[in-house]
Order: structure tokens, then sequence, then C-alpha cells
């Protein structure tokens, strides 16, 4: 079986699918207990930073990942996914995705291009109150200026000071689609 073609850290966008990463372990956040709301059972997970020569990204890991991974790990992420939470991109596993550790070496990481750090305006979601009253009613959308062109703009995330929010237009711009 051949290996998969690998994407580097920076090219991946929010929503990405199906990507295969190589990536070393930088760090990793205390574990916290999360319970599920469809069923009622609880989970640990973890947010770690993985990296390579062209940037860094959060890695949300579950339950016996957390013990798998470890800081220094070079590990390989098969069919992997990207979405945002909280206004960041996050790289996930999930269900359909495979990790194992590597053999590779990564010897140099650039943190300076974290792309969790960039706020990143989420898919704006119509209010369906009135026609569908079983949805419930519209999100909170706070006002934000893009830290780019200047525009004022909408997000359903409470900006953070210090911390960019792009536009649409001037993501797009940024990643180079």
């Amino acid at each position: 079986m051949s290996k998969p073609a690998y994407v580097k850290i920076e090219s991946l966008t929010p929503f990405s699918r199906g990507v295969n990463v190589l990536g070393k372990i930088l760090e990793k956040s205390e574990v916290r207990t999360v319970t599920f709301r469809s069923d009622g059972t609880e989970h640990q997970v973890v947010d770690a930073l993985i990296g390579d020569e062209s940037g860094c990204i959060q890695l949300t890991l579950w339950d016996e990942a957390i013990e798998e991974i470890s800081v220094g790990d070079v590990i390989e992420i098969e069919n992997g996914y990207v979405n945002t939470f909280r206004g960041s991109m996050r790289l996930n596993i999930g269900k359909y995705g495979r990790y194992k550790k590597s053999d590779e070496e990564i010897l140099t990481v650039n943190l300076e291009n974290n792309l969790s750090e960039k706020t990143v305006a989420e898919p704006y979601r119509r209010s369906y109150r009135g026609r569908y009253p079983r949805l419930g009613g519209s999100r909170k959308m706070y006002k934000a200026i893009c830290s780019d062109c200047g525009k004022e703009i909408e997000v359903p995330f409470k900006p953070i000071e210090g911390r960019p929010v792009y536009c649409r237009e001037c993501y797009r711009k940024h990643r180079g689609y």
C-alpha cells in the first residue's frame, strides 16, 4: 500500500475534508471531560498543537488518542477534516479518520503561522424562527471589523481583542483560494 500524499498545514482551510497531514505534536492542554447532549455519555478531550515547517493548528484529541499521542511525537493523520470552533480552525481525526505514530522526523516547525490563532467568520446561519418554530431562534451575532479591509461584519462569536478577524473575501485572499 502506498503512502498517502500529505498536505502542508498552511494549506488547510476551514471545512477542508479528507486531508492527510504529517505533523509533530508540540503541546497538549489539560484533559477536559465533556458530556454529549445526544446520548449523555462522558468523553475526555484535549487540544493539542500540531505543526510542520509551514505552520501549526490545534488538533482535537478524544478519549484513547489522548494517552496514545504524546508531546514530541510525529503522527500521520489520514482522512482528517478541519472545522471551526468558537471562530478558530481545528484539525480533527473524526470517526472516519485514522492516526498513527510516524518514524519521519520534523526538525523545524513554523510557530508563526498558527492557523488556530486567525479568527474565521463561521458560515452565517439564517434564522428560521416563525417559519419553522421547532428549530429555535436566531443565533446571537456580534459586530466586528475585518482586520484587513476594515469592513464591518457580523460574526457568531465574541471577537477576542488582539486576535485578527477576517471577512470572507479577505480570508480567501490570505488563504489563496
